[in-house]
């Protein structure tokens, strides 16, 4: 169990949240750890404000990524999809990789003049983003995307229920 705080530390528990211990060896202090995701074969990943970093030793040391992605973006979300290929939201857009995180490519068919607060992944392999302009949807690999309704609301959180029902939690406009 992993938790980021807003002092730039993450936190790692091996007994469902009874203790914890820091691990923040490589991150720049005092950086907000704003996501943090988890691939099957156990790589960790950490979004802040200016860098998104992996750890191949669970947490205990963490290393910046810079092929393929921009310092001093916001890293707000991380999904990894059932293939382990790491999709990452920014302020400006989405980035992907193919390769557990040693390059990252552009996404800037629909989001690179929006902020990409969230993002999930369905047992479809489909993936849901929560952005400024509503809640998106990609059923090939983050290739094209399409929006879900007539509004746009800003979505700050995207939850799938284990029917694929998707949620989104908006700023002040509820669900």
């Amino acid at each position: 169990l992993y938790a980021g705080s807003m002092q730039g530390s993450i936190y790692k528990s091996t007994n469902n949240g009874e203790n914890w211990i820091e691990v923040s060896n490589g991150i720049i202090p005092y950086s907000l750890i704003y996501s943090l995701g988890i691939s099957s074969d156990g790589i960790l990943y950490a979004g802040t404000g200016t860098h998104l970093y992996y750890s191949t030793d669970d947490g205990d040391n963490w290393i910046i990524i810079t092929n393929g992605l921009p310092e001093n973006y916001s890293y707000n979300s991380i999904v990894l999809d059932q293939n382990n290929r790491v999709f990452v939201g920014t302020q400006s857009g989405m980035f992907k990789s193919t390769d557990s995180g040693e390059s990252f490519i552009y996404l800037n068919d629909h989001f690179s003049s929006f902020n990409v607060h969230d993002m999930d992944c369905n047992s479809l392999n489909q993936i849901f983003v929560g952005a400024s302009n509503g809640v998106f949807r990609s059923t090939n690999d983050g290739e094209g995307w399409e929006k879900m309704g007539d509004y746009y609301m800003d979505i700050y959180s995207i939850a799938i229920d284990h029917n694929n029902i998707v949620f989104g939690g908006t700023y002040g406009d509820g669900i």
